[in-house]
């Protein structure tokens, strides 16, 4: 799968999605990547706060 989004402009703040210069499916497509990415960076974040921290380097797994 491949998005070209090239000439879309970035909105004001970043909880602000501009994907105006996409095709209505392509835009929609766009809004879900996001969203799941948004959803693993999340979840990574969470389960390493879950972990108790090594001394001198990020914990990738408890």
């Amino acid at each position: 799968m491949k998005i070209k989004i090239e000439g879309v402009a970035m909105s004001g703040t970043p909880d602000e999605s501009d994907f105006s210069g996409l095709e209505e499916g392509e835009a929609q497509q766009a809004v879900d990547i996001v969203q799941a990415v948004v959803a693993w960076y999340t979840e990574q974040i969470a389960a390493e706060r879950r972990c108790p921290m090594r001394t001198g380097s990020r914990s990738t797994a408890c």
